[in-house]
């Protein structure tokens, strides 16, 4: 698709794509931030619950389970993010050698 847009405006697609790929990066850095946020957040819900005692053992462990999880989504997410990122570029770089 992109191959398309190259072929029928020429320079301009590619300056499309380029921006595209800057748009892309910058999405890429916020799912970085937002990874440490939310950490942060995970580590700050677990240490509530050890000082207010609110879950009982089970339920306790049930929830640091969660938020260890929910944390590793957004792992999964960056590193898809930034994956992507690489993709695209290493793309571009191999159809600008030929």
């Amino acid at each position: 698709m992109v191959g398309v847009g190259w072929m029928v405006l020429g320079g301009v697609g590619k300056m499309i794509f380029f921006i595209g790929i800057a748009l892309f990066a910058f999405s890429t850095l916020f799912s970085l931030v937002t990874l440490l946020v939310e950490y942060d957040a995970s580590n700050r819900a677990l240490a509530w619950l050890n000082t207010t005692n609110i879950a009982r053992a089970q339920e306790h462990d049930m929830a640091q389970d969660a938020l260890k999880w929910a944390a590793r989504t957004d792992v999964l997410a960056a590193i898809s993010s930034i994956a992507t990122l690489l993709y695209y570029n290493v793309c571009e770089c191999y159809k600008s050698q030929k």
